[in-house]
């Protein structure tokens, strides 16, 4: 019976002392084709190398995000970003984890809450030590978002509608040459039945 081939590769990362106490960081890549093994050693710096071409700096995530760095760098100062690297020269470098929660935080201020708000939600979430209870605890948040984003939206259609028929109190008015003052129009008669004037008009006319 002629043996099944398959191919994978993984990665392995050692740590060991090398003489005189220096550590030294080796990326190993081992590949196998069944039955042959190639084993490849790769310095960890090669690794980072490649890694950091996934990370972008300030400048490049602030264009992405419509962000200016400056706002980018108070995220962090609250508390609500970190950079996940930084270059040998110490420039921040972020991945898309930070793109993700900038995008997050704009939602989150669209809902009316503040970067204080924000700042206290993330410190609450931290506390939480166990995968369950932080999916409770953003469960339960975004619950009561969404109530208070259910109100806002009736709120919103019911102002809608007060301003149509605001609008719709108007209609009369087109090709009207009256010289009298505006308040004769709260008592016109040259309208076809009558309406009372809208508060959101009476509000307007002295």
């Amino acid at each position: 019976m002629k043996r099944s081939r398959f191919s994978t590769e993984f990665y392995l990362k050692l740590w060991f002392m090398l003489p005189f106490y220096r550590k030294i960081n080796v990326n190993v890549k081992v590949s196998w084709t069944n039955p042959d093994v190639n084993v490849k050693l790769f310095p960890i710096e090669w690794l980072m190398s490649n890694k950091s071409k996934t990370l972008i700096r300030v400048g490049e995530l602030a264009i992405r995000t419509g962000k200016s760095a400056r706002a980018i760098r108070f995220y962090e100062e609250r508390g609500l970003l970190s950079p996940q690297s930084r270059t040998p020269s110490g420039y921040r470098l972020y991945g898309q984890d930070s793109i993700i929660r900038i995008q997050w935080i704009d939602q989150m201020q669209s809902m009316d809450l503040s970067i204080a708000d924000i700042s206290r939600v993330l410190g609450s979430l931290r506390d939480h030590d166990t995968g369950p209870h932080l999916m409770t605890a953003i469960r339960r948040f975004y619950t009561e978002r969404l109530e208070r984003t259910e109100q806002e939206i009736n709120r919103l259609r019911l102002l809608s509608s007060q301003i149509q028929s605001t609008l719709n109190f108007f209609d009369d008015c087109a090709g009207c040459t009256s010289e009298h003052s505006p308040q004769h129009c709260i008592s016109c008669q040259e309208r076809q039945e009558y309406v009372s004037m809208p508060p959101m008009v009476a509000a307007l006319v002295e």
